[in-house]
C-alpha cells in the first residue's frame, strides 16, 4: 500500500507503522446495503484495509473510487442487522445509519489495532 496515503495514520501513537500493518492485513465484512453499511465501508477503505467484503455495489464502487488500492468483494450472502446502536442513542434515522456505520468501522479498527497490541503487551510482561 503506498505509504504516502497513510503517513497521518502512522504518525498516531495509537497506530503507528506495526498498526497500519495490521490494517493492512484486515479482511473485513460490512453487512447491509443502508446508508451505514455505506460510512462503514468508506471508513475502512480510508484507514487502508486490505479486503472489504460488502454486499451491494453501490457500495463496493464508493469504496474502489475512495481507495483503489483495496480489494473489494461481494458478499456470499446477506447479513443479518445487529443493533443499531445510533437509533438506541435517538438519532435521527439517517444520523443513526451514519452513527452506525462509523462505529462499526471503528470497532472493528480498534479491534485489529488494539487487540494484537494486547497480545503482543501480554507476551512481553509474561515470556511463558
Amino acid at each position: 500500500m503506498a505509504a504516502a496515503r497513510y503517513t497521518r495514520q502512522v504518525r498516531l501513537s495509537d497506530v503507528g507503522p506495526s498498526g497500519q500493518e495490521r490494517l493492512g492485513a484486515l479482511r473485513a465484512h460490512v453487512p447491509g446495503r443502508d446508508l451505514g453499511a455505506r460510512v462503514e465501508a468508506l471508513y475502512l477503505a480510508g484507514a487502508g484495509v486490505r479486503t472489504l467484503v460488502v454486499e451491494g455495489e453501490a457500495i463496493a464502487e464508493a469504496a474502489r473510487a475512495l481507495n483503489p488500492e483495496i480489494e473489494v468483494a461481494a458478499a456470499a450472502e446477506r447479513a443479518e442487522g445487529g443493533r443499531n446502536l445510533g437509533a438506541e442513542l435517538g438519532l435521527h434515522e439517517g444520523a443513526a445509519d451514519v452513527a452506525e456505520g462509523a462505529l462499526r468501522a471503528l470497532f472493528k479498527v480498534r479491534e485489529a489495532l488494539f487487540d494484537a497490541n494486547r497480545d503482543a503487551n501480554r507476551d512481553r510482561r509474561d515470556p511463558n
